[in-house]
């Protein structure tokens, strides 16, 4: 179940800067018929973390999410005029005479090359765990809430999805994996999740 069917990449010839795709059923040619599996956008593993903690009128809160063991296909490392955010993480790991260690082909050799844009080459580790909420409260003391005849006032801040630990080299890996059947594990360019910074107060009459 959404699993990625494409072709398997496996490395730069590091002579000619050129896309090493594997032929799987071995006829001498590239076609659909050497398309298999290459990943899976189920993830291995859900999980969340809530941490709590009140002293003297202070509370504090920590809540987390993450994943473990999905794979993302990044759709907006294309061709062409296509190129996006992936552009910049291209020009960075490409094969050049000068890099012929580069863990990626030569640009101009892949522009237009589908074999390599269907491949497991453009699949990534999706893995991710983020802190969603940081908020610090501090609710008034009895004694002076009720000089200004109220039952409660709780003032806070808080710092929304500030902190994500992740090797995705794509925008957001929360936002790229949706549960529409198909689009799942697909990074089609989705805006990355806000960060923010809330200021606010609970106010009890």
């Amino acid at each position: 179940i959404w699993y990625f069917e494409g072709y398997k990449f496996n490395g730069v010839d590091q002579n000619t800067g050129a896309a090493i795709i594997e032929d799987v059923n071995g006829d001498g040619q590239l076609s659909e018929g050497d398309m298999t599996y290459i990943g899976s956008a189920l993830p291995d593993a859900t999980f969340g973390l809530t941490l709590t903690a009140a002293w003297k009128g202070f509370d504090f809160t920590l809540f987390g999410t993450g994943t473990a063991g999905n794979d993302i296909f990044n759709c907006v490392q294309r061709a062409g005029d296509h190129f996006r955010n992936g552009l910049q993480y291209f020009y960075k790991n490409s094969w050049t005479p000068e890099n012929k260690n580069a863990p990626l082909p030569e640009l101009k050799q892949i522009a237009n090359d589908w074999h390599y844009f269907g491949s497991s080459a453009c699949l990534f580790d999706g893995s991710y765990f983020r802190i969603k909420q940081i908020q610090l409260g501090y609710t008034l003391p009895r004694a002076i809430l009720q000089k200004v005849r109220l039952s409660n006032l709780r003032l806070y801040v808080s710092l929304d999805d500030m902190i994500t630990f992740t090797k995705y080299p794509g925008l957001d890996p929360e936002s790229a994996t949706t549960t529409s059947a198909n689009a799942m594990g697909f990074d089609a360019g989705s805006y990355p999740v806000m960060k923010k910074v809330l200021l606010g107060a609970t106010i009890t009459f």
